[in-house]
């Protein structure tokens, strides 16, 4: 069908040139090209990371890692990326131990981010998905998640269709615990390259440690293998899901997946088959197939291979892929046009208009040229991602950087956390209801029980009634007794009481005529009393006169013997002058 040159010695050296030049373009363009964001570098750094911890995981216990280990991971990795003596980066930390998000940080901050700034060549990748890179993450860790030790198988019981996990180690049945001997190291590689495509990540980009893969993305990943290989007997056959719960380490999945879905295989089936599932999911590629390529200036035709991706569509001379002749960029602009069906050599014909130019392309029957525009195929029995749906993934998620697996998976974990969410309120609810339900029991048995004991109290205040009504008609008969006792007592008593009633009055008589001579005693009595006050109040004003009179009388002698005493002295003077005037007569 190809017409292929047989020999490259018949190629022109112009043509090689082109091609060659075309080719480093091409490598260079996935990181220096606008159409490379740096989303996708975002994208396929978390890849690059979810490998990196497995080869973090197999250097340490899970948790932590000798600093001196990771050299050897950031050495190899540095080989890759072009960084010389890379694991001196790992020198601005003192410790000897590291865990995975301190490893992870400095290689992001060291040499991933310099991919996006650097613009040197040394510094690029030849592959846009890091292959080599993972390639050297897996030789890290293959031997620990390949070894036999503690390998787990499953076998399923055909009765009852129960899945159990077997002890390799232990069970003699080489049949079923013994895995392919088979299966290649390149194999697992893909394998494992599908299984962290599909382990989910956080918010910021990092993984989700340690990594383990949701059993509906494990269910997912399976029926994509089913439908690929064909085996759509197994695509509703995933009971043996039932061995873990909700998520699953890769060790786990592959056992898993090499019991149940390759058994039946062939070596070289089975990597054809996983080879695909790894195109499809980490490669990103779509569609594969031939289509004719129509002249637009010369009306010719020529046969091409054709791979579509989420983000290209990208055309070779062969199937082997080795001499692209063109690669075209999605962009919202582009539409597919599908003209009316003609007979001739240009049967089977659409038209990809792009912004810049269109293609006119056709298909070898009708139903290709269908799968490659709407993903029907009325051959096979399951829908394909093709033109069309690449065409509104890039008008709706075209700045994002994701592929529409990978987009699809991220709307699966979203809508799976929706749902986990709702039950998990669901189940609160019921655990609510639950716990209302155990209150309410509780209380109508407690409320049972103050019945019972309510009852119980009723039938002994009842005994003891009956019991108080016999002792009260035997008092009532006992207090008739009494009563007619009491009536005679009582009118012996009022007897008694008339009789000394007599005698109280006859002496409250004479009790009342003794108070009448008391009380005039004690009148006349007062009265003595009153006068004696009265004669000593007289008796104390007599004194005060007679004390006055007395004083009185000795003012009186006094001034009696003051004018004495004066009248003495006035009649001796003047016998003195009649003397002195007798005297002078005398004399004279």
């Amino acid at each position: 069908m190809f017409k292929t040159r047989k020999s490259k010695k018949r190629r022109s050296l112009k043509t090689e040139t082109v091609q060659g030049e075309m080719r480093g373009n091409l490598l260079r363009s996935h990181f220096v090209t606008p159409q490379v964001s740096h989303e996708v570098l975002d994208t396929m750094f978390v890849d690059f990371s979810k490998s990196l911890w497995h080869a973090f995981n197999s250097l340490g216990n899970g948790r932590v890692a000798s600093k001196s280990r990771l050299k050897v991971i950031v050495s190899s990795i540095g080989r890759e990326l072009g960084f010389p003596k890379a694991e001196s980066v790992l020198d601005c930390n003192d410790d000897t131990e590291m865990d995975f998000l301190s490893f992870f940080s400095i290689l992001k901050s060291e040499m991933l981010e310099k991919i996006k700034a650097d613009s040197d060549e040394s510094l690029l990748l030849t592959r846009p998905d890091f292959k080599e890179i993972h390639q050297v993450c897996w030789m890290l860790c293959s031997h620990k998640t390949l070894s036999r030790k503690d390998s787990i198988t499953y076998q399923v019981d055909p009765i009852t269709g129960v899945t159990s996990e077997i002890d390799e180690n232990s069970c003699d049945c080489t049949e079923i615990c013994d895995p392919p001997s088979d299966w290649s190291d390149d194999d697992a590689f893909k394998l494992w390259r599908v299984f962290n495509f599909f382990v989910d990540s956080d918010s910021v980009g990092h993984p989700s440690i340690p990594l383990r893969l949701d059993t509906e993305e494990a269910e997912y990943i399976c029926n994509l293998f089913t439908t690929i290989s064909g085996q759509v007997n197994k695509e509703t056959d995933l009971h043996f899901l039932n061995v873990v719960k909700d998520e699953m380490a890769f060790d786990v999945f592959l056992n898993l997946f090499k019991e149940f879905f390759t058994s039946d295989l062939c070596s070289a089936a089975r990597s054809f088959f996983i080879n695909k599932l790894y195109e499809n999911v980490v490669l990103d590629t779509l569609l594969k197939g031939t289509l004719f390529k129509h002249g637009y200036a010369m009306k010719n035709c020529k046969e091409y291979y054709f791979v579509l991706t989420s983000k290209e569509l990208k055309y070779y001379l062969a199937p082997d892929e080795n001499e692209m002749q063109k690669l075209i960029y999605f962009e919202d602009s582009w539409k597919i046009e599908v003209p009316e069906e003609v007979e001739g050599p240009r049967s089977h014909r659409f038209t990809l208009y792009t912004a810049t130019k269109q293609f006119e392309l056709s298909a070898h029957s009708f139903q290709k040229k269908y799968k490659w525009i709407s993903g029907q195929s009325y051959i096979g029995t399951r829908d394909v991602i093709v033109l069309q749906r690449v065409i509104e993934h890039n008008k709706n998620h075209g700045d994002d950087g994701v592929s529409i697996e990978r987009q699809m998976a991220q709307e699966r974990k979203t809508r799976r956390e929706a749902r986990r969410e709702k039950e998990e309120i669901q189940f609160r609810s019921i655990i609510d209801q639950d716990a209302l339900l155990e209150q309410s029991i509780k209380e109508l048995d407690e409320e049972r029980m103050a019945t019972a004991m309510l009852q119980t109290q009723l039938v002994e205040e009842r005994a003891m009634r009956l019991g108080e009504e016999a002792r009260c008609k035997s008092l009532e008969i006992d207090l008739k007794t009494s009563v007619g006792q009491e009536l005679e007592k009582r009118e012996e008593l009022q007897k008694l009481y008339n009789f000394k009633h007599k005698d109280f009055e006859a002496a409250r008589f004479r009790r009342l005529s003794v108070e009448d001579e008391y009380s005039e005693t004690f009148r006349l009595l007062h009265e003595a009393r009153e006068r004696i006050e009265l004669l000593e109040e007289e008796k104390t004003r007599t004194l005060e006169a007679l004390v006055e009179a007395s004083r009185k009388l000795q003012e009186a002698e006094e001034l009696r013997s003051k004018s004495e005493l004066s009248l003495v002295e006035y009649i001796g003077g003047s016998l003195a002058e009649k003397n002195g005037a007798v005297s002078d007569n005398e004399a004279t």
